[in-house]
This record gives structure tokens, sequence and C-alpha cells, in this order.
């Protein structure tokens, strides 16, 4: 049995690009079923019936970018989804002066961004995190 997830897609989406034949699939049903991989949480999932993981935001956005469809996606519940997945410290831990109502910030001695929040930090989910995040400040769409 196949099975689709979007790393693979990403792959054959962007191998197709380079070889000027997305005319091959049928682009928006793809984009459609990309854009299926956002959860109500926020977070994208790499097939169906599966958890959310920040490192899909980098494989499906990058496929949704070169079909165009970087708009289908629900850009700041994404985001809430990865700023959720970082390590943070409350802002007790800070001077007087450096206080902001219910604001926090990244763990400046620790960092990093995990596969989903509560989980532990690793450089995989930190890159592929900031990396699909970026798609969202390019003019995508």
């Amino acid at each position: 049995m196949l099975h689709t997830e979007c790393k693979k897609v990403f792959v054959c989406t962007a191998a197709l690009a380079i070889l000027d034949r997305l005319d091959e699939i049928d682009q928006e049903t793809l984009g459609w079923w990309l854009a299926e991989r956002q959860l109500p949480n926020g977070g994208l999932n790499g097939r169906p019936e599966k958890l959310e993981d920040v490192c899909y935001s980098f494989w499906v956005l990058s496929a949704m970018a070169i079909l165009r469809k970087i708009p289908w996606i629900d850009a700041d519940k994404l985001t809430a989804f990865i700023l959720s997945a970082q390590v943070r410290f409350s802002f007790a831990l800070c001077t007087p002066h450096q206080l902001k109502p219910s604001f926090y910030v990244q763990d400046t001695e620790h960092g990093g961004i995990a596969d989903r929040p509560g989980d532990q930090v690793d450089v995989f989910h930190t890159h592929f995190g900031v990396a699909g995040g970026y798609f969202f400040w390019l003019d995508c769409g």
C-alpha cells in the first residue's frame, strides 16, 4: 500500500517544479490535501490521523509555496503552535524592569523548539520550525 506523507509530497512536487512539469499533477487537489494537514490547534501533521509536529511546518509549507497555496494555511494559528513548542521561562525569573504582562520569552540558556509543546527541544525541529515559519514572510501566495 502506498504511504503518502508530506516529506515525500514535497520531494515529488519540487522535482516536478524543477522539471517544469507541475502540469502532471492536480494542483488544486494536492493543495487541498496539504491544507488539510492543519489541525484545530494550528499545528500540521504529515498524514491523516497523525499528531501535529513542528517539522511539518517546513514540509507542508514548502510544497504549498511551490503550488502557490500558502494562504490556504492559517498563519496565525500555525505560528502560535510553533511558538508554543519553544522552551520558555516566566518573567518571574527576570528583573522588575524587564516585566511585560502575559509575555514569555525563549530560554536563552537552552533555547530551541520541540516537535510539539512539552517535549524536548532539538536542532532538527528548531531548524524546520524556523524554516517553515519563514514562508509566511515570503510572497509565496
